[in-house]
């Protein structure tokens, strides 16, 4: 479902649009693992990637991976704007705030799912082999947790979860939870003033570009691997490269950055 409102006036101009999607599928990335990969812009917040492959949990059972898919992001809201600055009143200052303009881009978007993962507990009975393991989920309702931690925060609960038991999957769902959304905003102020000294046309523009406007620090993903000291904690400094389908951008993760440029065009 996608929801658009636009509006244009003699120096304000601008759009805000709307997207509600869902995405289900039994597998996202079908390269992850493995020997030769061709996404090279694939990341992953888990503290050992290369053990998660790109493979049913069980084999010949799809329907156990049927989920949200990697790339699912349920809602994301984009808007920008221009605006004209008009003359000034007061002459004196016409040379001073005339042609400028200012203009800003930014997005507040819903979180990645993702799955927590486990080690693989086996009995003396007959092998079976699970890849991709989950723990179970014996305490649902606790499973979110929100505590500040080095470098970000505390977002899963290690006491909502457990190994699973010999030889068997994990409670705990394929991309079952969900992880912190984005909001971010870029701006840029630009002024363009044109002389004629010569015969040909001279203009100059002068213009400073803000990334990440608010200086808002989005998080990652939980690191969600099961026995790791690390279990449940989310980093700040997010990267929506977790799958190789290619997610909205341009949006910088970055903190607050300036960039100013001169164009002088003749």
């Amino acid at each position: 479902m996608v929801a658009t409102a636009r509006f244009h006036r003699e120096r304000w101009s601008g759009q805000v649009s709307y997207t509600w999607s869902r995405s289900i599928d039994n597998q996202s990335e079908p390269l992850n693992g493995t020997f030769l990969s061709f996404n090279q812009l694939a990341a992953s917040t888990q503290p050992t990637p290369t053990s998660f492959l790109s493979a049913l949990t069980q084999q010949f059972n799809s329907s156990l991976d049927r989920a949200n898919s990697d790339f699912d992001q349920r809602q994301n809201l984009v808007f920008f704007a221009v605006w004209r600055l008009p003359a000034p009143a007061v002459p004196k200052l016409d040379a001073l705030l005339r042609n400028w303009t200012v203009s800003s881009l930014g997005a507040i978007r819903s979180g990645l799912p993702f799955s927590a993962y486990s080690t693989l507990t086996l009995s003396n009975g007959p092998l079976i082999i699970y890849v991709n393991e989950r723990p179970d989920l014996v305490s649902p309702a606790q499973a979110y947790t929100s505590s500040p931690s080095p470098g970000g925060r505390l977002l899963l609960n290690v006491a909502a979860f457990a190994p699973p038991g010999p030889n068997q999957i994990g409670t705990s769902g394929r991309n079952e939870f969900t992880g912190p959304g984005l909001i971010d905003a870029d701006a840029s102020l630009a002024r363009t003033l044109h002389a004629r000294p010569w015969r040909e046309s001279l203009s100059v523009t002068l213009r400073a570009d803000i990334y990440n406007v608010l200086n808002h620090a989005n998080l990652n993903n939980p690191s969600s691997f099961y026995g790791s000291s690390k279990f449940g904690q989310a980093l700040y400094g997010r990267t929506e490269v977790n799958s190789g389908f290619p997610l909205s951008q341009p949006l910088s993760e970055s903190a607050r950055q300036i960039q100013v440029m001169l164009q002088v065009r003749f």
